[in-house]
């Protein structure tokens, strides 16, 4: 030690150890430095001159010492001593303090270490809730998909999450962070992914690669990520049973990364809730697919089914019409044949009449005082009254004539028989003569008054279209008017027979099948009126046939051109009517049929062909 410390000026040292309960903590170490002595052994003189001889050898008579050190007295002992405890108290405090201090920072660090566990556990179980109710709630795949990589990425801060389609072999959703390379819609080169590749990912096993660049891969699938700017990735399959329907990925692009088990474990749970989700969407797709289906074949069925009564309308309206065509008809043309006979034969017998009577005035003037069995015959015959009575007769029975060869003229007209089914008509003339055949109920009777017709013309060409069927829609209008009107009276007879029976005083019990009636309706004198006129571009022909009967309700006027469709008794309407009128104007003639109606103010039909029809419209 002296040797240590000889370059140094500690020339002394006391060394305490230290004990704190029988434990040896260390040891107090006191140094001392050197020091010098000098003795002068002559000491001061005075200054006179018999002291001035000894000074002269002063040099001679001292001693100096050097690198001496000061001697440990016992009162330094026993102070060191009593430091010494001090000392080992101080230090075994120190050492305890900071045992304790590094304890609390370490169970401070391990707090912190367990609370972030906690909060990234708590982050993860709350991300797969919220990915389980929007499965939950939606069954839209794309949405599904597209939440779940929206919600993992934050929660892994990766620069990629992305799910991969196995069937297309493409990424078909992703959410990035930051402006990096999109791989949406990439498709992965199938000689870099053989089927060994993909076969363990069959087995549900996950795949954590660290670092791409120092990664067991091969020079393609290296090559291929590192074009897509990945440096590490976490693969998870999605199966679905024993398919592997696809992968979802986390691509970190910035840096190598190590992935922790809590985040591989968190894809794994989000690929089996990805595998629920799809599973779900296709369950749905395949309900909705069927219902498609089911919804097709139903709507083919009911267009069928129009079909079906269309057709069955058709068939019923033109044997009717075709039976009602031949009876008028034939009625007609065996009317005719007697009819043309008496008519041609009347102007004769007319003639020969007059003729015949003129001889009579003849004999009566040259021969004033016949027989008297000759005036007894004259007197028993009334001969004045017959002389007179009989041009009369041959009168009336030329008009009836007229009046029945009138009759058999429309008859023909209506049926149309003899004529081309598609030519230029007179409308006009086909109104008339369906309300000459419809005459009878329009004169009126015991029972019902005589229905009045306003005819308002206007100046109209004569109109290409289907005659005889034109003449069909005039005689269901008409009939449906007259009807209506017929309805109307009832109901304004029932009324009045309420309000007298009521006025009598005496107990009013309404007809079966008839309730009592509402008094919005007064009928006033039953009229049809009936317009023509032409459009403004003169491309339409307008015809508005109205009735002041009592209307009809909203929900009726809405189907009233459904087929077998009718408000009327059993047995006096089969609903075909309105339906047929309704195709040939729309469909036959490519025009229109429209009509308004409102309770208590009487019914008007709109109808609009065209004057020359569309060469589309065929028969």
């Amino acid at each position: 030690m002296a040797v240590a410390f000889r370059s140094t000026q500690i020339r002394g040292l006391m060394v305490i150890p230290l004990h704190y309960r029988e434990e040896f903590i260390g040891v107090l170490t006191i140094f001392r430095s050197e020091f010098e002595t000098k003795i002068l052994w002559a000491g001061r003189c005075e200054q006179n001159r018999r002291q001035l001889l000894p000074q002269l050898s002063f040099d001679v008579w001292q001693e100096q010492k050097k690198g001496q050190a000061p001697e440990w007295k016992p009162e330094d002992i026993l102070l060191a001593q009593a430091l010494y405890e001090h000392f080992s108290m101080a230090i075994q405090q120190q050492q305890m303090y900071r045992q304790v201090q590094a304890m609390n920072a370490n169970l401070e660090l391990r707090v912190q270490e367990q609370t972030a566990e906690l909060e990234k556990s708590l982050l993860f179980t709350k991300v797969l809730k919220q990915v389980t109710e929007h499965i939950r709630r939606t069954l839209d795949l794309q949405t599904t998909l597209q939440s779940i990589v929206r919600e993992v990425r934050p929660l892994l801060n990766s620069d990629r999450v992305l799910i991969f389609e196995l069937k297309s072999k493409s990424v078909i959703v992703e959410e990035m962070n930051g402006n990096w390379q999109s791989v949406l819609g990439v498709n992965a080169p199938p000689e870099c992914f053989p089927d060994e590749y993909t076969r363990p990912y069959f087995q549900g096993r996950v795949r954590a690669i660290n670092n791409i660049a120092t990664a067991s891969l091969s020079d393609c699938h290296r090559e291929f990520l590192q074009s897509l700017q990945v440096q590490a990735n976490l693969i998870v399959p999605i199966n679905i049973g024993l398919e592997l329907w696809g992968l979802i990925i986390a691509h970190e692009c910035e840096a190598p990364r190590n992935w922790q088990d809590a985040e591989i474990n968190l894809l794994q749970q989000l690929g089996v809730q990805a595998a629920i989700a799809i599973q779900q969407a296709q369950l749905y797709e395949q309900t909705c697919n069927a219902e498609i289906e089911a919804r097709n074949q139903a709507a083919q069925l009911e267009h069928a089914l129009h079909q079906l009564q269309e057709t069955q309308t058709r068939l019923i309206q033109t044997e009717k019409m075709s039976g009602l065509g031949q009876l008028v008809a034939g009625v007609a043309h065996e009317i005719n044949n007697p009819i043309n006979f008496i008519y041609g034969n009347l102007c004769h017998a007319s003639d020969y009449t007059e003729q015949l009577l003129e001889i009579l005035r003849l004999y009566q003037l040259h021969y004033p005082h016949p027989h008297s069995e000759i005036s007894a015959a004259i007197e028993a015959i009334d001969f004045e009254f017959l002389v007179e009575d009989l041009p009369k007769i041959m009168i009336s029975m030329q008009v009836g004539s007229d009046r029945i060869r009138s009759i058999v003229l429309s008859l023909r007209n209506f049926s149309r028989l003899d004529e081309a089914e598609n030519k230029r008509v007179d409308v006009h003339e086909g109104i008339d003569n369906t309300l000459l055949i419809l005459q009878h109920r329009l004169k009126g009777n015991a029972e019902f008054p005589r229905i009045e017709v306003i005819k308002d013309y206007g100046n109209i060409p004569r109109v290409e279209c289907y005659a005889g069927q034109m003449n069909q829609v005039f005689m269901n209008i008409f009939s449906n008017a007259i009807d209506a009107l017929e309805m109307g009276i009832e109901e304004e007879a029932r009324e009045q027979a309420w309000r007298e029976r009521s006025r009598m005083g005496a107990e009013f019990s309404p007809l079966p099948h008839a309730p009592r009636p509402s008094a919005s309706f007064q009928c006033p004198i039953p009229t049809i009126h009936i317009s023509t006129k032409v459009s403004a571009d003169n491309s339409y022909l307008l015809i508005r046939i109205s009735d002041n009967g009592p209307g009809m309700t909203e929900e009726v006027r809405k189907r009233i051109f459904d087929p077998f469709y009718t408000t009327k008794p059993v047995g006096k309407g089969t609903g075909l009517g309105l339906a047929i009128s309704y195709q040939i104007i729309v469909e036959k003639h490519g025009g229109i049929m429209e009509c308004i109606s409102e309770p208590g103010k009487g019914t008007e039909f709109w109808i609009e062909i065209p004057i020359k029809p569309p060469e589309k419209i065929v028969q």
